[in-house]
């Protein structure tokens, strides 16, 4: 399967126009539409993480091995 990428741009109710050219014509072809993630989309994928227990782990105290003293600070490097 050949694969090509083209970037297209949506109108107001979502349509757009995709040219190719016509060595394109009567040829069959999937589409697939990957969209940036929106700041919001990535908070809520976050909080959905936190809430499945997968993260739950840190909230042991044997968890904290480091303290302020330990290593040095980015910042002072």
């Amino acid at each position: 399967m050949e694969a090509i990428e083209k970037i297209v741009h949506f109108d107001e109710e979502g349509n757009t126009i995709l040219k190719l050219g016509k060595h394109f014509s009567k040829r069959e072809a999937k589409v697939l539409v990957l969209l940036p993630a929106e700041k919001a989309e990535e908070k809520e994928w976050l909080q959905l993480a936190m809430l499945g227990g997968a993260f739950d782990f840190l909230n042991d105290a044997s968890e904290d091995i480091y303290s302020l003293d330990d290593g040095i600070p980015f910042n002072k490097i």
